[in-house]
């Protein structure tokens, strides 16, 4: 299963990257939407890792399930973190 959505990943980062491309050659004004795309493969791949490595002894979907609104303001603050180092580099 780990495989599947690594594969998944990749293909929608690649998508991404085409695209980006495609719209560079032939639409630039709308080359962002290509970016948007590859982008968010990317940030759900960071997340997919963090995930394992770093939150490693909780379970995120049974945690979600049950309604944990501690653990969902975990995720939002990481979010929110990526976002920040997004902005600063960006």
């Amino acid at each position: 299963m780990r495989y599947r959505k690594a594969s998944v990943l990749t293909a929608i980062a690649t998508i991404g990257v085409a695209a980006t491309v495609a719209f560079l050659l032939f639409l630039p004004q709308y080359a962002v939407w290509g970016e948007l795309v590859a982008g968010v493969a990317i940030v759900i791949g960071i997340f997919a890792i963090v995930d394992r490595l770093v939150l490693d002894e909780i379970d995120t979907v049974k945690e979600i399930k049950k309604g944990n609104v501690a653990y969902a303001l975990l995720l939002v603050a990481i979010a929110i973190l990526v976002l920040a180092a997004a902005i600063v580099v960006g």
